[in-house]
């Protein structure tokens, strides 16, 4: 094994001369160039673009790695110089799309054709095929392999610090910077990684394998960590065995993982990845299987059948549980528990002999402990208006109820203050309630734990939604726009089992009524049109079997007759309780004292 890495390199430069023989470095380059405009045409027509308007790249592979927990860039593999042959049956598409579907950030497949029995036949039909961004991993020796990746299709690419000059991977990262990809930077110790910063590296990658000789020291990456600032990506490659280690990671820091033959090696790829998954959100706490945080129950539907609930909760817990009103101090917090019980005060000391002091009763029995105090309801405090009698968080009377727009903080501290169901990121980039993937998720950190996160898309790319639901910002996703049964099966394919589903319809007959009992989603919300704060027919829903929601120009001043006209188990405000001026960041911002009214009077009995 001895100097592996400089023989696969030269290897490699006769490779890419013989390559360009075949096409030119400048007809690569505009192969490179070409893949790009056209990724700037496609978000243009989805408003990713710039504060002038734009069209701008969204860098996915780095988005991917930078949500929130441990990430897992999962290899497509054939053999390697240290293990031979790893798998003799490499159907390398399913394979992809096993980690695709499973939770992977991205997918990294080898290219090198000896040692690793890759080809670029692969990550063209890799990149083709799944969802999630796509890692082009070879031994780049020259700048025309990042014009070959783009081209290709791969969102990034690997660069080996050691292989390149200072110039040439500055050069290197800048190209692949030009062309909307990202450079996943390899070093393996502190001189290396000196080397990457100076040259720009954005997500740096320690390799626990001697590139020299293969053997692995899987403590490298704990001891370079902090050689790497906090704004530039940390990630591990190589030497994890299986969900033992991971906790290793997540101790140290790491914001993504990359895993190869522990992965090729499992006889059901998504149950192993799962277990690694799993690991990660243990080792940071969060025992919740839906994402960080744990969420209420929602309530149970006035007239339903015990033990249904609406879609997107879990089931109820007992009713003299009682759940913390703190918020979680970062998305690693633990999930709540009941609270308990203050502890009781602690008798009065007896006075110290004197003078003044009365002789006690021999036979006087002792005093028996006061008993301690009940644990105080949760939710808006003692005489607040607008809290129904008798009401208390956990479980809720019928129904749920969201506030959909939270654009600010002051809307979430309004959502906690007025202690609903859930609340709704709007993702729609025509919408003046449109918030950023990186604003929601600091708003959803400031909800309480017991608030279900709702994100409202209109026609969306299905794997951005996916990726945002992997990241845990959202566990319901709800289809505003066209979205059809085959639109709603491909987003199951692509997202994290836990997501649930819920389609609002807009009506404006009988014949939309139909379509919504009909809807393969988990849940539907009658509409009527996204935002358009005005309402329809309720009597329309009158014969509706199914659970549903109710949405689309509800107030305090009409709820109490659309919940006796519908009979929903969930309503949806969002323009009917909101302040009359926009907030300073220029966005309709909620009203709380609207939003307590709207709650009490759905609650009601009706």
């Amino acid at each position: 094994m001895e100097n592996i890495l400089a023989t696969i390199a030269a290897a490699t430069k006769e490779r890419v001369n013989a390559q360009k023989l075949e096409t030119s470095p400048e007809e690569m380059a505009r192969r490179a160039e070409e893949a790009a405009v056209e990724e700037l045409e496609e978000n243009a027509e989805r408003g990713i673009v710039d504060p002038e308007g734009a069209p701008t790249f969204r860098y996915p592979f780095y988005e991917h790695l930078s949500c929130p927990g441990l990430s897992f860039i999962c290899e497509v593999k054939k053999a390697s110089p240290s293990a031979g042959v790893i798998a003799e049956d490499f159907p390398f598409l399913d394979i992809a799309v096993d980690y695709s579907a499973s939770g992977a950030a991205a997918v990294s497949c080898l290219t090198e054709p000896t040692w690793f029995q890759g080809s670029d036949e692969q990550l063209f039909e890799i990149a083709d095929t799944v969802a999630v961004p796509v890692l082009r991993k070879d031994f780049v020796v020259d700048p025309y392999m990042v014009d070959q990746a783009r081209a290709l299709g791969a969102y990034a690419v690997l660069l080996i610090t050691s292989l390149l000059d200072d110039d040439v991977l500055a050069s290197c990262i800048e190209r692949a910077r030009i062309l909307g990809m990202d450079a996943l930077v390899e070093v393996r110790n502190e001189e290396e990684i000196g080397r990457a910063l100076a040259a720009g590296a954005s997500i740096v990658g320690v390799n626990n394998r001697n590139l020299d000789d293969f053997s692995v020291d899987f403590d490298r990456a704990a001891r370079l960590r902090p050689l790497v600032p906090e704004d530039v990506l940390f990630v591990v490659e190589s030497g994890l065995k299986g969900p033992d280690d991971v906790a290793k990671l997540v101790a140290i820091g790491a914001d993504a993982v990359l895993v190869g033959e522990a992965l090729m090696r499992a006889s059901d790829r998504r149950a192993a990845l799962g277990e690694l998954l799993a690991a990660a959100e243990a080792a940071l706490g969060d025992d919740e299987t839906g994402g960080p945080g744990a969420e209420e129950p929602a309530p149970m539907p006035a007239g339903a059948p015990a033990g249904e609930a609406v879609p997107g909760a879990e089931a109820p817990e007992p009713a003299d549980e009682v759940v913390p009103e703190s918020e979680p101090d970062s998305v690693i917090a633990p999930s709540p528990t009941a609270a308990e019980p203050k502890p009781a005060e602690e008798p009065a000391s007896a006075p110290e002999p004197g003078p003044a002091s009365a002789p006690a009763a021999e036979s006087a029995p002792a005093p028996e402990p006061e008993p301690a105090p009940e644990p105080e309801p949760a939710g808006p405090p003692a005489g607040d208006p607008w809290w129904p009698e008798g009401v208390a968080r956990v479980p809720h009377p019928a129904p749920a109820v969201k506030f959909c727009g939270i654009t600010c903080d002051e809307d979430a501290e309004s959502v906690n203050e007025v202690c609903v169901d859930y609340a709704g990121f709007v993702f729609a980039p025509t919408s003046k309630r449109c918030v950023t993937r990186d604003e929601a998720n600091a708003l959803r950190l400031r909800l309480g734990d017991y608030v279900s996160t709702v994100g409202v898309f209109v026609d969306a790319d299905p794997a951005d939604i996916a990726f945002i639901a992997a990241c845990g910002i959202i566990s319901i996703a709800q289809l505003h726009g066209s979205e059809d049964a085959a639109y709603i099966k491909r987003l199951r394919a692509l997202a994290p089992s836990e997501l649930v589903i819920w389609q609002a319809v807009q009506v404006t007959g009988p014949e939309d009524v139909r379509r919504g009992e009909q809807s393969p989603a988990d849940f539907v919300l009658f509409d009527a049109g996204a935002g358009s704060g005005e309402t329809f027919d309720w009597s329309l829903l009158a014969d509706v079997e199914r659970p549903f929601g109710l949405a689309g120009g509800l107030t305090p001043d009409n709820i109490a007759d659309a919940m006796a006209a519908a009979h929903p188990v969930l309503v949806d405000a969002s323009t009917g309780v909101e302040a009359a001026e926009p907030g300073p960041h220029g966005r309709p911002v909620k009203d709380r004292d609207a939003m307590l009214r709207f709650k009490d009077l759905a609650r009601r009995p009706y």
